[in-house]
């Protein structure tokens, strides 16, 4: 806040002085949102493994997805969380690859 309070206050003298200084932080904040959205929006609540299936649960929908139907696993181990990633034979409804935190 008072970083843009100064900001503001110099900006009377030669407002082009200063505008890589309002345009970085957007840019940062932008990026930032995308690098977010990639990473850590896609995860899902909950999997759990019934035998010959697997029950995907992610914002109170929930789909089964049958162990056939699931053609490669991708383990993720350098993120916070680490993920699994699997990729399926047929689109669900939730998403065409799962992607859930793996603990």
């Amino acid at each position: 806040m008072l970083f843009l309070f100064g900001l503001f206050r110099f900006l009377d003298s030669d407002p082009i002085l200063y505008l890589p200084f309002m345009i970085v932080p957007v840019l940062m904040a932008i990026s930032s949102y995308q690098y977010i959205k990639k990473f850590s929006f896609n995860l899902v609540d909950e999997v759990l493994d019934v035998g010959d299936a697997l029950i995907v649960r992610s914002g109170g929908r929930e789909e089964r997805i049958a162990l056939a139907d699931i053609m490669n696993v991708n383990y993720l181990p350098y993120g916070n969380p680490s993920q699994v990633s699997l990729s399926l034979r047929r689109t669900y409804p939730l998403h065409a690859a799962v992607v859930r935190p793996y603990h």
